[in-house]
């Protein structure tokens, strides 16, 4: 309870002291407010989540973390900062017992302690971005990036605040990306008029892998750290996107190469998002005999809106995802998750949600576990 009035606490900080105009009825400036709306953009999101589960010994918790974005537009270009904080995850807590259970949980890389990763302010996201193509998708991007959000995109499942928690309905499991790190992107959606491509060459050690050190980050020795490099086909249509993309990953410890394809189908009675993976692992399986890795993925998901009265139209979201691991563990990761986004007040979203997960127990026998979680979202 102490964690959850924590919550709400910031909560209610954020609202006093970055909406002082709405709260006591006072106007901004027209001017100033124009001027902002032409050049630049703000937005402060906070994220909230109380999870639990059914398995014995494991604590329930509750996170939160805050993102700022700013985005302000040159003639030509534009600029791109992301400043974030995160919660600490429990030393016992659902996170920390089902990896990927929580994809907004630990997303800032402090200290390691009992094994898990702290939270901390940091800056996640700070680049250069070209002019907007029809599709409202910028034509290049250079600077430090959150590779996961450069390829093996989707309208339906790609997003941990908004739309599904587990990690396996927001990218594609067998994709290797690393963390938060130095990246370029090239893109041209129209390229041949419903054709198009992503081409992307990232740093393998980002943020997470350089221990959250932005000297080791920015610290560039070839051969070094490694490289994550994707090439990417897109079709676009009026109800479609499908995208058809090989990637690798030369990092040390990775040393891995796959195929993936994803598929979004946007209908009147709701929206389907598919993927498929295959991957690869170039480790000498003898030099790291306790190394696993994906290597097949499939997971389906579907969202339709339903309506809620005055407010905006709320959002059900449906998905499963299927993982088989190679190497030393072979077994398949089994995930299902259901969620509904209540839209509250304005830019305010309730979501509860259940997981249905299997775990691979000391016996190596598959058990199922179910993870309840209420998730609060709140855009300034």
């Amino acid at each position: 309870m102490a964690n959850v009035r924590k919550v709400l606490v910031q909560i209610g900080l954020c609202i006093v002291f970055l909406q002082p105009y709405k709260i006591f009825g006072f106007e901004q400036p027209q001017a100033a407010t124009a001027a902002a709306t032409k050049n630049s953009e703000i937005q402060l999101g906070l994220t909230s989540s109380f999870q639990g589960t059914n398995k014995a010994g494991v604590s329930s918790e509750a996170l939160y973390s805050l993102d700022l974005e700013l985005e302000h537009h040159f003639d030509d270009f534009g600029l791109f900062l992301w400043l974030e904080h995160s919660s600490d995850p429990k030393v016992n807590g659902v996170s920390v017992n089902f990896e990927n259970a929580n994809s907004d949980a630990g997303t800032t890389s402090g200290k390691v302690r009992d094994g898990r990763t702290t939270g901390r302010s940091q800056f996640s996201a700070f680049y250069l971005f070209g002019d907007a193509d029809a599709l409202g998708e910028p034509g290049w991007q250079l600077g430090l990036m959150e590779v996961s959000t450069l390829i093996d995109s989707s309208q339906v499942a790609n997003d941990e605040t908004s739309q599904f928690l587990s990690a396996g309905l927001v990218n594609n499991g067998t994709i290797a990306f690393p963390d938060y790190a130095l990246s370029g992107r090239l893109q041209n959606l129209n390229a041949f008029d419903n054709l198009g491509y992503r081409l992307v060459l990232s740093s393998a050690a980002g943020i997470a892998e350089n221990d959250g050190n932005y000297a080791d980050l920015f610290s560039l020795k070839p051969g070094s750290k490694g490289v994550f490099a994707a090439a990417e086909l897109v079709h676009s249509g009026y109800s479609h996107q499908a995208g058809l993309g090989y990637w690798k990953n030369s990092a040390d410890d990775v040393q891995a190469y796959g195929v993936y394809l994803s598929l979004d189908y946007l209908s009147a009675y709701g929206d389907i998002n598919m993927r498929y993976g295959q991957a690869s692992s170039l480790l000498d399986s003898a030099l790291e005999p306790d190394a696993a890795w994906p290597s097949q993925f499939f997971s389906l998901s579907f969202e339709t809106k339903i309506n809620t009265g005055a407010l905006n139209p709320g959002v059900l979201g449906y998905g499963m995802s299927f993982t088989r691991f190679d190497g030393a563990h072979q077994d398949i990761n089994r995930e299902w998750e259901v969620y509904y986004r209540l839209p509250l007040y304005k830019n305010i979203y309730l979501t509860p949600s259940i997981q249905r997960r299997n775990l691979v127990a000391e016996d190596k026998a598959s058990q199922n576990y179910w993870l309840p979680t209420i998730r609060l979202e709140m855009y300034l």
